[in-house]
């Protein structure tokens, strides 16, 4: 093009000017021109020169027309992919004076000269700023984005409000199992606490076992309906009915006083209070009521302790020892009422963590002693400062009580009752000594221990084994009690056998309860106040037909924590799958997890309340809302699963794996019927059609498959190409008629599905069916300040298009107004996820959002009630203070 124009200029007119003038009279030859003036006549020659200099846009035909008299011939769709770069009006036209400029104007003096050009999103409270149509360049986006035809701004002001939604953590599959210490305990009213993701959770069991339908979710229901029929209820009405209702607690309660993962997980001797600790620069443990989940103290530790690795009570509940993270594993002692540390002391210099656990003496003269524990080492930690009381002060604490009896006699006589004693100051001033492993044993890593009525220490080791320490500190006795396990890594890096991780001395002192790698929990017997291999009572084989990668089994649990329940023999195990396991007459799954790292998730669209998971521990579950249950789960040997979604009409189940295979699933049964491998890298994301007759794949190899979904063959259809880096994400037009994909790059690229080829029109106005791109002029406004791209990294619409939720870096999901396309836009956000939240993705009625945590391994069901529920609005927070 540009070679023809410079064979055309002349002395009097230079390139831009003969294009300029040709584009005009091809666009006047078949407008104005040729219509009412084109019959000649005297004034002809002066009306076509007039309407020659007033053509300011051309069309596709009059574009190739022009160009034609310039000796170039130029194919009508290679006119459209001009127009679509260059720029068009609604009706379709090209700017003459636009086009003239970009072609033959150098960049950098364009990007100066254009007018139609905006950077950023919009500015909330700004209408005239919102009016703006055209391209928008925001970052991180690549190529920009332009405003869809017919945008008058008019949106933007609801995307700078705040949404009209609410988010409830409403129920939490999975739990921490990768925690070094013992972190699941039974509260004194029978609830069960345990940490997950960066959560405190209290399970009451009570409210389950009458039904898991008697949620919150449910309560709703009967409002539904009579908004749902001809007699319409306000807003107020619903609201009065929802506080006059009488409310029955949920049968899950949280604590959010973290914003990192809990690490640790304590309870007092009365287990009326609970400690919590986290990982972070300069972490905190939380002191907090289970009944209420209210803060009682938050102690805040020095900058550098990284992490809060055990936590523990004394028998007084007045001292809380807390071990941290950092290279001495520093042990802080605090009078945790006072928010004082009382004392300071190291605990093992080494890379962490290699301190597991800490276990104060709750048997000892001494209520302040406790031992630490972990990688080759026993500590006992013991008050130098503690000064035991005399028999004389007994005797004279005997004889205060006789005198205050005296005292009420006196008091009827009018004598006044002498002030009470004020209490005594405490000193804490620890001493260490360390714990002699041989010759009954060599020296290894010490999993859990518990203190004997008699003061004996009974401590876990790797092979399975329990030994036994006297009081000389020293072991005198190694007792077989369990399997050795797995081979498992130590979080400092070294293999070794998972062995015995749980040790709990029931309410009665004088039963021991064992359990390790080999899914039996054993009895003993120590009312002699020491343990031998006769002192066996009994063992209960924990056993259960659960889903592994190699299929359906009855497989052992490794347990990894343990408690009793106070005055009966029922007691709570942690596993190493992060479950949860009640064990009396009939042992029981409370809370099902994955094993290894989450990111998958996809809801059913015709069954109410029904969702996938997909996880790198081969394992793909299928779970129901409602019941808050695993319905069914499979397995995929050597296939770690990244993405799952189901066909349109729910019969269809797919899964992407890390190796780039693709296993489709029959949706009730789970049968495998056809593995797809054509991508030489992981399954970053895969939808079916809306038509249900295609599948797409993306993945980090950078290409987009598509499949025929018709009779099950699945044989690819087409390869899309020209993404420079991993896609993301895919979304289908309401048609399926094209494909729209992100990549790592931050470009947005559009696909014909039948061809693979890359689909130049611009598609601002395109419907799509869903929208799990992170990128696009709907979504701009998601972006916090200074984000680098990789911030957010998944996204979903509600079906109902009010509505988005993105999952981000910093453990948080926030819900905007949908479109979101202003700066700082207000969210609501939602916390308790620890990790970088891998995904999230809205039911088909838009009532519940499930979210999951990638590496912390659990997955969030949230309400997300509309706007004429009542809900807290202090919870709406604006990213612009």
């Amino acid at each position: 093009m540009r070679a023809a124009l410079k064979k055309h200029r002349s002395l009097h007119a230079g390139e831009k000017e003969i294009l300029a003038a040709a584009l005009r009279r091809a666009a006047a030859a078949t407008g104005a021109g040729a219509g009412e003036n084109g019959g000649g006549g005297k004034n002809a020659a002066p009306l076509r020169a007039n309407v020659v200099a007033n053509v300011t846009v051309v069309a596709p035909r009059q574009f190739v027309a022009a160009w034609k008299s310039l000796g170039v011939d130029v194919a009508v769709d290679v006119a459209a992919a001009a127009f679509n770069k260059y720029g068009q009006t609604r009706e379709g036209s090209l700017p003459i004076d636009v086009f003239v400029d970009a072609l033959l104007t150098g960049r950098s003096r364009l990007v100066g000269m254009r007018s139609d050009i905006r950077k950023g999103a919009f500015v909330g409270g700004k209408r005239r700023d919102a009016d703006f149509q055209g391209k928008i360049l925001y970052p991180p986006c690549r190529k920009g984005v332009f405003t869809p035809s017919g945008w008058d701004g008019s949106e933007a002001a609801r995307s700078a409000s705040a949404p009209d939604a609410t988010l409830e953590l409403e129920f939490v599959h999975g739990y921490a199992r990768d925690c070094n210490a013992n972190n699941l305990h039974y509260t004194n009213t029978g609830e069960v606490v345990y940490c997950a993701a960066g959560l405190g959770v209290v399970y009451d069991k009570g409210i389950d076992r009458a039904g898991p339908h008697t949620t919150a979710f449910a309560r709703w229901t009967p409002f539904l309906k009579d908004f749902s029929s001809r007699r319409r209820l306000s807003p107020h009405a619903l609201r009065f009915r929802h506080d006059v209702r009488p409310k029955r607690r949920p049968f899950f309660r949280f604590f959010f006083g973290h914003d990192d993962d809990v690490k640790c997980v304590a309870i007092t001797r009365e287990r009326d209070v609970v400690a919590t600790g986290q990982l972070g620069r300069a972490p905190i443990v939380c002191v907090w009521d289970p009944k209420t989940c209210e803060t009682l103290a938050t102690l805040r530790h020095p900058p550098g302790t990284r992490g809060i690795a055990a936590v523990g009570f004394c028998r007084e509940s007045r001292l809380l020892a807390c071990v941290g993270m950092d290279n001495n594993h520093t042990i802080f002692v605090w009078d945790w009422r006072r928010g004082k540390i009382v004392a300071e002391c190291k605990g093992w210099n080494d890379v962490p963590p290699k301190v597991y656990g800490v276990v104060f003496d709750p048997f000892g003269p001494d209520p302040s002693a406790f031992v630490t524990y972990g990688v080759n080492h026993v500590k006992f930690w013991t008050n130098a400062a503690f000064v035991p009381e005399p028999p004389e002060e007994e005797e004279a604490a005997a004889g205060k009580i006789k005198s205050k009896s005296n005292s009420k006699s006196s008091a009827r006589r009018g004598a006044v009752a002498p002030p009470p004693p004020p209490p005594k100051k405490r000193d804490y001033s620890y001493v260490e000594d360390s714990g002699k492993f041989g010759p009954v044993c060599d020296k290894h890593a010490v999993t859990a221990a518990t203190f004997l009525p008699s003061g004996r220490l009974l401590t876990g080791t790797p092979d399975g084994a329990i030994a036994v320490w006297g009081k000389d500190r020293r072991i005198v006795r190694v007792v077989r009690a369990h399997a050795k396990g797995p081979v498992v890594l130590r979080e400092d890096g070294p293999p070794t056998h998972h062995g015995v991780r749980c040790l709990k001395l029931r309410g009665d002192d004088k039963t021991l309860l064992s359990a390790g790698a080999d899914g039996h929990v054993i009895t003993w017997d120590v009312s002699s106040g020491d343990l031998k291999e006769t002192g066996v009572v009994g063992a209960v084989a924990v056993k259960a037909d659960t889903v592994t990668p190699g299929g359906s089994s009855a497989s052992a649990p490794i347990f990894r924590g343990l408690d009793c329940m106070p005055g009966c023999d029922v007691f709570i195990a942690g596993t190493r799958g992060s479950d949860v396991w009640e064990v009396d007459d009939t042992p029981r799954v409370l809370i099902d997890g994955h094993e290894a790292s989450l990111s998958g998730v996809c809801w059913h669209p015709t069954t109410p309340g029904e969702f996938a998971t997909a996880s790198e521990g081969e394992l793909v579950y299928v779970w129901c809302a409602r019941t808050k249950r695993l319905k069914r789960a499979v397995g995929l040997p050597g296939n770690k699963a990244r993405c799952v979604g189901f066909s349109p009409d729910g019969s269809r189940l797919a899964v992407g794996c890390v190796d780039g295979g693709v296993h489709v699933l029959d949706a009730k049964s789970l049968r495998r019927l056809k593995i797809i491998k054509t991508h030489a890298d992981v399954v970053t994301d895969l939808k079916f059609s809306p038509c249900g007759s295609m599948l797409a794949t993306c993945s980090a190899d950078q290409f987009v498959d598509v499949f025929d979904a018709k009779l099950d063959a699945y044989k690819r259809l087409s390869r899309c190409a020209g993404h420079s880096a991993t896609v993301r994400h895919l979304d289908w037009s309401a048609d399926s008629e094209t494909l729209r994909s992100v990549c790592s790059a931050y470009e947005i690229l559009y696909f014909s599905p039948a061809s693979g080829k890359q689909v130049m029109k611009n598609q601002r106005d395109q419907k799509w069916a869903t929208w799990t791109g992170v990128l696009g002029f709907d979504v701009m406004g998601i972006w916090p300040d200074f984000a680098d791209g990789t911030d957010v990294n998944a996204i979903d619409r509600t079906r109902s298009g009010r509505h988005v939720a993105t999952a981000d870096d910093f453990g948080g999901v926030k819900l905007f107004n949908y479109p979101c396309v202003v700066q700082d836009a207000p969210y609501v956000l939602g916390r308790g996820h620890s990790s970088h939240v891998m995904n999230v993705r809205f039911s088909p009625d838009d009532g519940t959002l499930i979210s999951v945590g990638g590496k912390d391994r659990c997955v969030f069901q949230v309400r997300s009630p509309s706007h004429w529920f009542p809900y807290d609005r202090d919870r709406v927070v604006n990213a612009d203070p």
